[in-house]
């Protein structure tokens, strides 16, 4: 009798070594596949050192197949995949490349993280389990050995934004390298400033700013939201400014962008109305004044403006 090995599941590289805002990959490789018709793999992860921004599958089993579920969750740490073949499609059988997916990755903090497999499945084209083993992985983020910070994030408190209205922004910012830095981070509407703030990190710290656009005067259409980190000397250049896409301007009132102030945008002030940021009913595009609720503010803003058009 010739004994032969479990099928092994395991994480690639095992070990890697990368520094504060870099983004790698990782594959989840399966040797000695037999009779495989479908598989489910679940990693988990550091949320506080790693951010997941993407998992993939790259056609491992023989098609044609069906991906049952796929995600990243950055709140909970953790990156899902599972799929199967599907008739007239034959069971896979042997260890050759892809591997079963390839997760993308961003650190976010300095530290050690493990990348743990679980609730892994295998079944063959009988829906049995097959036996399998797993190898876990280990990253370790350092920080970078000079001058280097990063905007790491540009959030809107809205989707359209109205003239003569506000608007906020949430902009992080990290020092990445290994000097305490102060510098300052514009926020621009195209090539218009709106804000700058002057921050100060230690080594490895992030801390989110929030900027405000009062009283907006800029001309209808898209406008392209964009932070800026400046300091003298950069390792890495390149992560310094981020972008939030574009975002609608519209006239003051229309709240949904559709050209015209009407009955749509009340209803919609009125579903929102006495809500606060945070809770079920809440609206941020309806808070025209940015005082983060809902209130006779917003409705009479509304109805002084009801029935204008672009």
């Amino acid at each position: 009798m010739v004994l032969t090995s479990s099928p092994i599941i395991s994480v690639s590289p095992v070990t890697s070594n990368v520094r504060l805002g870099e983004q790698f990959t990782i594959d989840i490789n399966l040797d000695s596949a037999q009779n495989l018709y479908g598989y489910e793999v679940w990693l988990s992860f550091d949320p506080s050192v790693l951010k997941a921004t993407d998992i993939n599958y790259t056609e491992y089993l023989n098609e044609p197949t069906y991906i049952w579920h796929s995600e990243t969750n950055n709140a909970d740490g953790y990156a899902a995949l599972a799929v199967s073949s599907r008739l007239p499609a034959e069971a896979k059988t042997g260890g050759s490349p892809p591997p079963l997916a390839t997760i993308q990755f961003k650190t976010i903090g300095t530290g050690t993280s493990q990348l743990h497999l679980y609730k892994t499945i295998l079944v063959d084209d009988q829906t049995m389990e097959i036996s399998h083993e797993t190898v876990d992985g280990t990253v370790q983020v350092e920080l970078v050995p000079g001058h280097d910070v990063a905007v790491t994030d540009v959030v809107s408190s809205k989707t359209v934004i109205c003239q003569g209205c506000s608007a906020s922004f949430n902009v992080t910012v990290q020092n990445q390298g290994i000097h305490t830095e102060t510098f300052d981070v514009h926020l621009y509407a195209n090539t218009t400033l709106i804000d700058t703030q002057t921050v100060t990190l230690n080594s490895g710290d992030s801390k989110n700013l929030t900027f405000t656009w009062d009283n907006i005067d800029f001309p209808l259409g898209n406008c392209t939201i964009k932070a800026e980190a400046i300091i003298s000397e950069d390792i890495d250049p390149t992560d310094n400014t981020l972008t939030d896409g574009t975002i609608p301007v519209s006239i003051k009132g229309d709240i949904n962008n559709d050209g015209t102030v009407n009955i749509r945008d009340i209803y919609a002030v009125a579903k929102a109305f006495g809500s606060k940021s945070g809770e079920e009913r809440w609206n941020p595009n309806v808070d025209l004044n940015e005082d983060q609720q809902i209130n006779i503010v917003d409705l009479f803003v509304m109805a002084k403006e009801f029935g204008k058009t672009r």
